[in-house]
C-alpha cells in the first residue's frame, strides 16, 4: 500500500512539470511600426503621432483601426498563411491612402503537443510603400517585438 501511495505521488509530481505555454514562448506575429515626422525647429526626425482614420489588411477585410486615432506605434499582424502581407492607411477627412507591403519567411515551430504550434517570422522585407520614406530597422519578429521597432515610417 505504501508503494502504491509513493508511486501515485511520484507520477503526480512528474506529470505536473508541464511545458511552458505562456505567451512569451510564442515570438508573436506583430510587425511593430513606428511613425516619424520632421521637426523643423530641431532639424531632425522624431517619433510622432500620426492621425489615422483606418488601418487594415488589403487582402484581409478586418480593420485594425476603424476610427480617427492618434498613435505613434502600431503592431501590424502578419499572415501565418502567406509569405506577404499588405496594409492600407487612410486619413481623416482625406481621400488619400498609403500602403505598406512586406514579405517574410515563415517557419512553423512546435513547442510541445500540449502547447500546439506557432509561426516564426524572419527575413522581413519591405516590398513596396507609398509613404515618403520607410526604413527596415529589424527584420526579425521575436519576443522583443514590443520593445524594438521593425519598421520606421517617415511622413
Amino acid at each position: 500500500m505504501k508503494r502504491l501511495v509513493f508511486i501515485s505521488f511520484l507520477m503526480a509530481y512528474l506529470c505536473s512539470s508541464c511545458n511552458d505555454c505562456t505567451p512569451e514562448v510564442n515570438p508573436g506575429t506583430g510587425l511593430l511600426v513606428a511613425f516619424y515626422s520632421f521637426n523643423a525647429e530641431e532639424k531632425k526626425y522624431e517619433q510622432s503621432n500620426i492621425d489615422l482614420a483606418q488601418v487594415g489588411g488589403i487582402a484581409n477585410p478586418q480593420l485594425l483601426i476603424s476610427r480617427d486615432t492618434l498613435l505613434n506605434k502600431l503592431a501590424l499582424p502578419l499572415s501565418e498563411f502567406a509569405d506577404t502581407t499588405a496594409f492600407y492607411f487612410s486619413y481623416p477627412e482625406s481621400d488619400e491612402m498609403d500602403t505598406l507591403c512586406v514579405s517574410y519567411k515563415r517557419k512553423v515551430q512546435v513547442n510541445s503537443p500540449d502547447c500546439f504550434s506557432y509561426t516564426e517570422f524572419s527575413d522581413v522585407q519591405i516590398i513596396s510603400s507609398s509613404f515618403d520614406s520607410v526604413f527596415m530597422e529589424s527584420n526579425i519578429i521575436d519576443n522583443d517585438t514590443l520593445q524594438k521597432n521593425n519598421v520606421q515610417i517617415f511622413y
